[in-house]
């Protein structure tokens, strides 16, 4: 899951070393409306999906799965936090596709309020990274 920060960073700040800002904004930037997916139902851009919250956040991911495994890529812009979720199963019912869109909820809501156990693990981690 690592091998997908540079993108996730890339994608969260309109550019950067793996892509360009033009190219970050038209891929974001909404050209087909209506639900696509399972929980994205503002639209698409290119290759993202493009959604809200149930308390109206922006987020942008990619769903996927096949012969065993499962993925989610979700960024949340307006929190600056991106997240991969990666299984080992899948089920043509997609209940690990609605797991993953789960999973990124609760871990974003959690990393995102700022008495939760998991923010003040974050912030732990991100000071000592700064420290090295």
């Amino acid at each position: 899951a690592s091998d997908f920060a540079p993108l996730i960073h890339s994608m969260l700040n309109e550019g950067g070393s793996l892509l360009r800002k033009d190219t970050v904004i038209d891929m974001l930037s909404l050209k087909n409306e209506g639900q696509i997916g399972i929980e994205s139902k503002i639209g698409a851009g290119i290759g993202w999906k493009i959604g809200r919250t149930h308390d109206g956040r922006r987020f942008y991911n990619h769903e996927g799965g096949g012969g065993g495994f499962t993925t989610e890529i979700r960024m949340y812009p307006d929190s600056d936090v991106g997240f991969v979720v990666m299984m080992n199963t899948w089920s043509l019912n997609m209940a690990e596709v609605k797991l993953a869109h789960i999973v990124c909820e609760i871990v974003h809501e959690s990393a995102c309020h700022p008495d939760s156990f998991l923010h003040s693990q974050l912030r732990v981690c991100s000071e000592a990274e700064l420290e090295k």
